[in-house]
């Protein structure tokens, strides 16, 4: 179990490492990915999907009950610490502000407000953490298939 929270860690860390960006944008670029992020409901979604992907994570290891009740409280005070969307608010602005220009968020605010935009936000942790879920399934379900595709490739 510690190994995969080991690699599950140090995936996040250097997801959180690329994040980090100059600042090159205005105040006033940050405040309006603030308030789409506002309207997105992101610290929210963040701390729910943090929890579901924990409990997903959790549940694909052969642990019991009892060490998987020690080790949650554990790994959500991490990334709440280190994940958070207070702490990665200013990086997630970043990213967007790398992929999307001023006219596209002001576009995304719009239809965030929507009917239909504010349903997605209802349902976006709930999508990522069945994906999730989806994919620790299937990989589980082909185990023997990697493990055999693994060593074959450490033999050549």
């Amino acid at each position: 179990m510690f190994k995969h929270t080991v690699a599950l860690m140090v995936f996040l860390g250097v997801f959180v490492f690329t994040l980090h960006a100059q600042n090159t944008h205005t105040a006033e670029e940050y405040q309006i990915c603030y308030r789409l992020f506002e309207i997105m409901e992101m610290d929210k979604t963040m701390r729910d999907t943090t929890n579901k992907l924990v409990d997903v994570q959790l549940n694909a290891f052969s642990i019991s009950n009892a060490d998987k009740a020690k080790v949650r409280p554990v790994l959500i005070k991490f990334f709440e610490k280190y994940m958070s969307y207070d702490s990665l608010k200013r990086d997630l602005a970043e990213v967007y502000l790398k992929y999307f220009t001023i006219k596209d968020i002001q576009e995304l605010i719009k239809f965030y407000q929507t009917p239909t935009g504010r349903k997605f936000i209802k349902n976006q942790s709930v999508l990522m953490s069945e994906g999730a879920d989806l994919g620790v399934k299937r990989v589980q379900s082909h185990q023997d298939e990697l493990q055999q595709m693994l060593m074959q490739a450490m033999k050549e």
